[in-house]
């Protein structure tokens, strides 16, 4: 069972927890770039299949209406994967994040989802509808690359995230 589900939320939508602000070990974070490879090289992996994945299940709710059960357990493992990876990258938690995507009450950053029915036109129609968050979301991720180095060295002094 996960946090979120222990805490008595039912997740109809994409449910994010963090935490909150840890402090950070120095030496991990002056190697932080370092110790995500690891992890970046699982995530690429992971992410190619999951790729080819959101084809089939794009298909498959197009024509059904839902995403089969095996694949959004996959697509929700896979984004709670990029989750704990990246509030590890960006210094929002100090603990290492394992290497699957099944829930974990022990660790500090949680996701949970729970696809329904879908609207086969708002499918059909998915990403002429997501470009401008996509165009948005892009631009938001540059700022974050410098953003992150800053927050950077203050935690390599400070000890913790401002």
């Amino acid at each position: 069972m996960s946090a979120m589900a222990a805490r008595g939320r039912a997740p109809s939508v994409i449910l994010v927890d963090f935490g909150g602000i840890q402090k950070q070990r120095r030496m991990t974070v002056l190697f932080r770039f370092i110790l995500a490879i690891p992890l970046g090289v699982v995530l690429f992996g992971v992410g190619i299949g999951a790729f080819f994945v959101t084809i089939y299940a794009w298909f498959a709710a197009l024509f059904t209406g839902r995403i089969p059960d095996n694949s959004a357990r996959f697509l929700v493992g896979f984004l709670r994967r990029v989750a704990r990876i990246y509030s590890y990258f960006y210094l929002l938690t100090d603990s290492y994040p394992p290497f699957d995507g099944d829930p974990n009450d022990f660790y500090p950053v949680d996701l949970a989802a729970s696809p329904g029915a879908l609207n086969r036109w708002a499918v059909l129609f998915r990403f002429p509808i997501a470009l401008p968050a996509w165009v948005l979301s892009s631009f938001l991720v540059s700022g974050m690359g410098v953003f992150s180095i800053l927050t950077w060295l203050i935690t390599l002094v400070r000890g913790s995230v401002p």
